[in-house]
């Protein structure tokens, strides 16, 4: 199997991206906003110093993506929760816990939902994200409109994506917790790959595999610490809100519950999916002279 890929994969750079006349090639990728982006094949504090660079210059972009996706489901999850505790205080439940009646419906309801949110959106959240972040890294920039109906135009690709290969991971995580991780790590470049390259499902598959196996380990390595970095992040985020809603209790806390999973989803989802986009650059930066194709796009557009 050849590693380069086959005619109209790819992502170049648009036309006008490129040094001022007599500066030679760009070194770097980026925009203004987001200052300097490595044009190299990237450490992991490259691709850390990348994600927080992305994420600021792009914020407002998707902020709206996340809105839009995600926290309408966080608030109703929050809802669902009131009747914890019976809607007391969790001082209240400890000192009486007669009081303390929950509706099971409610809580399992609200439990289930949090779960399709979780796992049955990330996809068309990570992919609309990866859009946004990957214009953004050769230097455009688009809006939330334009991402969000790439990712409209490739929702079936992404949903048999990921309807393919999370049972398989979830399975591996359930018996053994590493078998899940080395298949994820196989595919988390899918969401980016989709909607970047517009691919159906089985190329993208086949695509993330492709550039993923060429650098199992390092990218593994790279995604677990960012997924390390961003529960943490969400944990300090979402931890006062959370605990407030218990202390005051969930008949009316339930709001800040969902204030915090609005912060948390704000954070945990553009970290994994900026973190998958730039894994993406990597691999093709490594394997595919991606540099090299911007440097020449660049000197064939001059600003």
């Amino acid at each position: 199997m050849s590693d380069a890929p086959p005619p109209g994969y790819g992502y170049g750079p648009p036309p006008g991206y490129g040094p001022p006349p007599g500066y030679g090639p760009p070194l770097k990728a980026g925009t203004a906003a987001t200052g300097p982006l490595p044009l190299h094949p990237m450490s992991v504090s490259d691709i850390l110093d990348g994600v927080f660079k992305l994420l600021k210059a792009n914020f407002r972009t998707i902020a709206v993506i996340v809105g839009c996706l995600v926290i309408p489901g966080q608030i109703l999850v929050a809802f669902l929760q009131r009747n914890a505790l019976g809607g007391n205080s969790i001082i209240d439940a400890i000192r009486d816990p007669s009081t303390s009646h929950s509706s099971g419906l409610g809580n399992l309801a609200s439990s289930g939902l949090s779960l399709a949110i979780s796992v049955v959106l990330l996809p068309f959240v990570g992919a609309a994200i990866a859009k946004v972040v990957a214009a953004s890294y050769v230097g455009t920039q688009i809006g939330p409109g334009e991402a969000l109906r790439a990712t409209g135009r490739r929702a079936g690709s992404l949903f048999a994506a990921w309807l393919t290969w999370h049972p398989i991971e979830f399975i591996g995580f359930v018996f053994c917790i590493f078998p899940g991780i080395a298949w994820m790590t196989m595919f988390v470049m899918v969401a980016p790959v989709i909607v970047i390259e517009d691919l159906s499902f089985g190329k993208g598959l086949k695509r993330s595999w492709n550039l993923a196996s060429r650098r199992y380990w390092g990218t593994m390595g790279v995604a677990l610490l960012a997924g390390l970095v961003a529960t943490i992040m969400a944990n300090v985020l979402s931890g006062v809100p959370d605990t407030l809603a218990f202390v005051i209790g969930l008949h009316w806390g339930w709001i800040l519950l969902a204030v915090g999973g609005a912060l948390s989803a704000l954070i945990v989802t553009p970290i994994a999916a900026i973190t998958a986009t730039l894994l993406y650059f990597d691999a093709r930066i490594r394997t595919e002279g991606f540099d090299l194709q911007i440097i020449a796009a660049g000197l064939s557009h001059p600003s």
